[in-house]
């Protein structure tokens, strides 16, 4: 149980909106205690070019429990 809110800076190669829609393979680590801290990338490749974000983020706050933790994916974006 605790509380916390998120600050976070993403960078990414996209040129439009539209770049970021659709299929995205992704990795992420994070790791929380009274402090969280996070970093994500994520891909995709279409019609030859490869469009690419990054994500690293921060967080400070309260929590009871520690951990750390890896993810591996993949992910939809819906973009108008």
């Amino acid at each position: 149980m605790g509380a916390n809110a998120t600050a976070g800076l993403s960078v990414s190669n996209a040129e439009r909106l539209q770049d970021l829609g659709g299929t995205f393979d992704y990795v992420d680590v994070s790791g929380e205690g009274w402090y969280g801290a996070g970093a994500n990338y994520a891909w995709s490749t279409t019609h030859g070019h490869t469009t690419w974000q990054a994500l690293v983020s921060w967080s400070p706050g309260f929590r009871s429990n520690w951990f750390t933790a890896g993810y591996r994916g993949k992910t939809y974006t819906w973009t108008p």
